[in-house]
């Protein structure tokens, strides 16, 4: 069976869409590949269909829980049973069933941090693996340790796993990026097959403002008016939940909810659920909502403040329009509006005199205990953050600190300090000039989809001037926003969603 023949028959799809067929072919060559996609473009058919065509376990490496949650479930609603996801938010029950039916399963997701179980990864090791696909791979290199740092512990797992073939999977990396990628992962003789990241069905409009009442006041004229799904994404998780309540009482037409990180992982979980059900109409969220998120109809997304970055931007502007409809990203600026990102950099960041207090008190009181406490008591005494501790606890368990307690000297201690230091000061300003790069882009008077996508690609994709960019026409006036496909939209269906979650085939009630 040919790859167009298995694309038919598994998932009922007549054509591949662009990149998708390349990436399939270099991995039926034995080619370890690094994949650059435009989000929403279907990335996972990249490592769904080798899961279902060749013998052997896909292995899927994710940070997106919702994304994990999303896929098992479209798998078995298609009705491929051997697919299963291992995480944190499963209860120890659910891991155990999957851990002792590994050998029977063609596709498993995990979150990275399963990687670091030994338990997990000896049972892995008496699989057959056929592939090891790395999802949002521009967190090995991207987000580093502000985010999940168990990303960059991925190479020495693929060791361990006798170096199965990898494919890396990511919707924004910029060519060093790229490269940083392939060394972090020890194949820095990866295939490269990288596509156009511009979506034309997108349309980019900046609108200044000058003071926060303007910004509510322009949303609700615009999604009373014009859509129905939208995302709104704000830099702090009062601000969503303030104005998640307001519009909520101004627009009563509208199902409104706010989502966070601060959110209990049920409730995050339910909101999801909601929104893709289309239960709810506009989603105030954070950046933790939206990755992994395939919901086909969202015709609006709107930045209530910048992000720091176009990575960042270019990622959650991709939620619209992934069923090729026209869709709108609405971003607002006002002056006051910077302070924001650079106070975010600060935070994820240590500081030189945190970063001091911390290695005395690591070195003259936590290493020379007998036990050595747990990772909570241990952000409680050093007075950071979780975020700030992760950075900390990855390169002292680089110097063996962690796991075997290896005795440093003064010398050693002072080393790793300035080593840190610096890390720390080159750290910030990489993420500075990013966040000042985005910004001059926010304030640029010229195309603003070429003026975006120059930084990952040579051309842009045509697009008329009135779908374009606000500088090349666009008009909300003259915006007639898509009628709903049916064939796209899947409304919830609660006799289906049992039998998926119980098995059950054929049409027993």
């Amino acid at each position: 069976m040919n790859l167009q023949e298995a694309l038919q028959q598994y998932f009922g799809y007549k054509n591949f869409r662009e990149g998708q067929k390349e990436i399939l072919e270099y991995l039926q060559e034995k080619k370890d590949v690094l994949g650059i996609l435009p989000t929403g473009t279907g990335k996972s058919v990249c490592y769904q269909l080798p899961a279902l065509m060749n013998e052997g376990l896909v292995v899927v490496i994710s940070p997106l829980i919702s994304l994990m949650i999303d896929q098992v479930r479209e798998m078995k609603e298609f009705g491929y049973k051997r697919v299963a996801s291992i995480n944190s938010m499963i209860s120890y029950q659910e891991k155990q069933v999957v851990l002792s039916n590994l050998k029977k399963l063609d596709l498993l997701y995990c979150s990275p941090e399963m990687l670091q179980s030994v338990t997990f990864l000896n049972l892995l090791k008496q699989v057959p693996i056929q592939l090891i696909a790395i999802d949002e791979a521009h967190c090995i290199s991207q987000w580093g340790h502000e985010f999940r740092m168990d990303y960059q512990r991925i190479r020495p797992v693929l060791e361990f796993l006798d170096h199965p073939q990898v494919l890396a999977l990511s919707a924004t990396a910029m060519p060093r990026v790229q490269e940083e990628i392939k060394g972090l992962l020890g194949r820095p003789r990866m295939t490269s097959a990288v596509f156009p990241m511009d979506r034309p069905n997108i349309t980019i409009v900046v609108e200044q403002v000058q003071t926060r009442k303007e910004k509510i006041e322009q949303i609700k004229e615009v999604v009373n008016n014009h859509s129905k799904s939208t995302m709104i994404y704000f830099s702090s998780r009062n601000e969503a939940e303030r104005v998640a309540v307001l519009l909520e009482n101004e627009l009563p037409n509208k199902k409104i909810a706010y989502y966070h990180g601060g959110l209990e992982s049920n409730e995050r979980i339910l909101i999801q659920q909601q929104f893709m059900k289309n239960q709810l109409d506009i989603i105030c969220c954070t950046n933790a909502f939206g990755m992994g998120i395939n919901k086909p109809d969202i015709r609006l997304v709107i930045h209530f403040h910048p992000p720091g970055n176009m990575e960042s931007y270019i990622q959650e502007i991709g939620r619209a329009g992934r069923d090729g409809e026209q869709a709108v990203s609405l971003l607002f600026y006002s002056e006051n509006d910077e302070r924001i990102p650079k106070y975010l950099i600060d935070s994820e960041i240590m500081d030189e005199t945190s970063l001091l207090h911390a290695i005395t008190l690591l070195k003259k009181d936590i290493f020379l205990r007998e036990n050595l406490p747990v990772d909570e008591e241990i952000i409680e005494i050093l007075q950071i953050s979780e975020v700030h501790w992760r950075f900390l606890k990855f390169h002292l368990e680089k110097h063996d600190m962690i796991e075997n307690r290896k005795q440093l000297s003064e010398l050693e201690w002072d080393q790793i300090y300035v080593f840190l230091k610096e890390l720390i000061y080159t750290r910030k300003n990489y993420k500075s000039e990013k966040l000042q790069e985005f910004l001059e882009w926010i304030k640029n008077n010229e195309c603003r989809r070429m003026s975006l996508y120059k930084h990952f690609q040579q051309k842009i994709q045509f697009v008329e001037n009135k779908y374009c960019c606000d500088y090349c026409g666009f008009s909300f006036d003259h915006w007639h926003e898509p009628a709903k496909n049916s064939a796209t939209i899947k409304e919830w269906d609660w006799k289906l969603e049992l039998k998926t979650i119980f098995h059950i085939e054929g049409q027993h009630e």
